[in-house]
């Protein structure tokens, strides 16, 4: 079972080519090294924990995951600082916006969609996660309403590919 991409097309492009182009030029966007002169990505850069506000420019949209339009930059700015070489998974924590869920809650699906391709979830890691009682599941329905989490997909797709 596969989560659809359900805000495509309103929060960002449901095009694959019009998506590729725009990742593409907000990535080419992002200057070649930080503004102590260490080159994109940074070496040992294994997360992305969005700050309050990142103080670039371009960059003073306070919602990380709102529609691309909005913050599409900032996470180019974010996803370019990842050092992708040696990474072998990628967890994505955000928050529930539209059901109350106690706790953590871990998807139930096997696959994550987005317009470039589908993303594949490690079923073992979520097993064992779900085995230490610690998590809940989040229904088809739930984690599809859900935006925080989709918006990342698309750049993980891309810097991942």
């Amino acid at each position: 079972m596969s989560r659809t991409a359900t805000h495509a097309g309103s929060w960002y492009s449901s095009s694959e080519k019009k998506l590729n182009r725009e990742l593409d030029d907000w990535l080419a966007q992002v200057p070649e090294a930080t503004d102590d002169s260490e080159p994109y990505p940074i070496q040992g850069a294994r997360a992305i924990i969005a700050p309050v506000r990142i103080l670039w420019p371009m960059l003073f949209h306070p919602n990380r995951h709102a529609g691309y339009s909005y913050s599409g930059p900032t996470a180019a700015f974010a996803y370019k600082c990842v050092n992708q070489l040696f990474i072998k998974r990628v967890f994505i924590l955000g928050p529930s916006h539209h059901e109350y869920l106690p706790g953590c809650a871990l998807s139930i699906l096997k696959k994550y969609q987005t317009p470039l391709g589908d993303l594949t979830l490690d079923l073992e890691v979520i097993k064992a996660l779900k085995k230490t009682g610690h998590f809940t599941e989040m229904t088809k329905r739930v984690d599809e309403d859900e935006h925080s989490i989709e918006m990342h997909l698309p750049y993980i797709y891309k810097i991942f590919e």
